[in-house]
């Protein structure tokens, strides 16, 4: 049966795009693809101790001002290469020359421009990034600070994979408080097919069209979607729903 591919920040029509849309491809529960940060709050989060992120969270609306690190890539490629695709420009801040943070062009060595590689030690539930200028979530925190100069330029990092969803937990940065820890929450992204969709769910289970479209699309679904949202290009909910299972005709 022929498949649609389909991707978290997929673009629909218009200049319109959807967002977590969670599916399981054929290589779900492998740490190896490209992954984005997941555009929902708290996707980027810091705090005293695990899992209490009490110091900082990201909102539902600052998500949206900082797309462009949202559209940031992170390659884990199976030849043990690792990639930051950035793209023209991402989220930079006062430690890289841009206060007020905003979105620009990226700045070295956190461009992506350097080799970098990953390994994984499954039973320590940690996965190493070495390279300079590499890194996961954000540029600027490794293991004994949040100045983006990492010792011997690596960077390790706890994880938790659970099919197309990847935490990433970080303690160290903080010398005055060691349990401090960052948590980035990362989503498959598939690679783009010929029709411009990604992630892989079949036919029979879930359709979108026409695409594109400048007035009404149609969403079929016969698997839940745990959230799925449709912004336009101002940024504007069109459409929110959780655990999408049914049929709609937007407008």
């Amino acid at each position: 049966m022929k498949k649609i591919y389909y991707s978290a920040l997929a673009l629909l029509v218009a200049g319109m795009s959807i967002v977590n849309l969670q599916a399981q491809g054929p290589t779900s529960g492998q740490i190896e693809g490209t992954w984005k940060l997941r555009p929902i709050a708290y996707s980027l989060a810091v705090g005293d101790a695990p899992g209490n992120y009490n110091w900082w969270g990201i909102s539902d609306g600052d998500v949206i001002v900082r797309s462009c690190l949202y559209d940031d890539e992170y390659v884990f490629n199976t030849d043990g290469t690792f990639e930051n695709i950035l793209g023209t420009d991402t989220w930079l801040e006062a430690w890289q020359g841009q206060d007020p943070e905003a979105c620009g062009t990226p700045v070295a060595p956190h461009d992506g421009s350097n080799a970098a590689t990953w390994a994984i030690d499954s039973v320590a539930g940690n996965v190493r990034i070495n390279g300079l200028g590499a890194y996961l979530g954000l540029a600027k925190v490794h293991n004994t600070g949040e100045d983006g100069i990492p010792m011997n330029n690596e960077i390790t990092y706890n994880y938790s994979l659970e099919a197309d969803s990847l935490d990433i937990t970080i303690q160290g940065f903080n010398p005055g408080v060691p349990d401090a820890e960052w948590l980035f929450r990362l989503i498959r992204n598939f690679d783009t097919g010929s029709n411009g969709i990604t992630n892989i769910i079949e036919t029979n289970s879930f359709k979108l069209y026409p695409n594109p479209s400048k007035d009404i699309i149609t969403i079929e679904s016969t698997k839940t979607m745990e959230y799925i949202v449709i912004r336009d290009i101002l940024g504007r909910n069109v459409f929110e729903q959780r655990n999408f299972y049914n049929n709609i005709l937007l407008r």
